[in-house]
């Protein structure tokens, strides 16, 4: 997923940590986009989080 992104332009490398998106882009799953910034596979579901609590912990939140 990186290696699209970098090659569309949509993500470049500022150093060899570090890359930036040059433009907006839509995931079709919250792992891809984990797995794009993290360079490898990656449950965004897990990963992703937002005050705290990731997706998953927002999600069984809403169901109750």
């Amino acid at each position: 997923m990186r290696k699209l992104l970098l090659s569309s332009g949509v993500l470049r490398k500022i150093n060899n940590d570090l890359y930036e998106f040059t433009d907006d882009y839509i995931f079709n799953s919250p792992s891809y986009a984990a797995a794009a910034i993290a360079g490898g596979t990656e449950n965004g579901r897990r990963q992703w989080k937002y005050n705290g609590k990731n997706l998953n912990d927002m999600e069984l939140e809403e169901l109750q």
